[in-house]
């Protein structure tokens, strides 16, 4: 079986800044990638759209989900969901744990990557994690209702690595390789692929 790739973030810009490079390699690989990004992040991950005239919620959001959108497919994601839950505070509820839980059955990942439980530089984060391993929890037991009646397997979840490494105590475990794929020239980042 190959590897199915699902990408749990709080906000729409977490994911590409702290695992587009992962991505790519794991499609490289020939991974199928799933990422879900919980909120469009207009709140509080925004500040350089606010600033602009005649900014609103509707604005960012759909300047978000553009920008987002566009990086999945540069990247080749598989399947992206750009959810519409509200950012600071993102709150875990019953509605948004059983989404997640019918989603992972549904995608049946092999690995998992969401925020690391450390990061306290943002309390987004924290919960995207929480939320990301409660819902894993539930998508493993037949019992836990859902839409999709099959089960995950057990997988690992692994967290990226947050903005503020050393205020957060985060100790890297595992280190992907991306050299292979990483080009700043192919992959843009030298403008295109920067959230504003």
């Amino acid at each position: 079986m190959s590897e199915r790739l699902m990408v749990v973030s709080a906000h729409a810009a977490d994911w590409v800044w702290r695992c587009s490079g992962t991505i790519a390699k794991y499609k490289k690989m020939g991974a199928a990638v799933s990422v879900v990004c919980l909120t469009h992040g207009e709140r509080g991950e925004s500040g350089a759209l606010w600033k602009q005239p005649d900014q609103t919620a509707k604005t960012v959001k759909a300047t978000r989900l553009r920008e987002s959108t566009e990086a999945a497919k540069f990247l080749g994601v598989d399947e992206f969901e750009m959810w519409d839950y509200p950012d600071h505070p993102l709150v875990s509820s019953e509605e948004i744990l059983n989404r997640l839980n019918d989603k992972m059955r549904q995608f049946k990942p092999t690995l998992i990557i969401t925020h690391d439980w450390h990061d306290d530089t943002n309390a987004d984060h924290v919960a995207a994690s929480d939320i990301t391993f409660t819902a894993f929890g539930m998508a493993r037991h037949k019992g836990v209702p859902s839409q999709c009646q099959d089960t995950t397997g057990i997988v690992q979840i692994y967290g990226f690595e947050p903005s503020q490494t050393e205020r957060s105590g985060y100790m890297p475990q595992v280190y992907i390789d991306i050299t292979d794929v990483w080009d700043a020239e192919q992959y843009g980042y030298s403008n295109k692929y920067f959230f504003s």
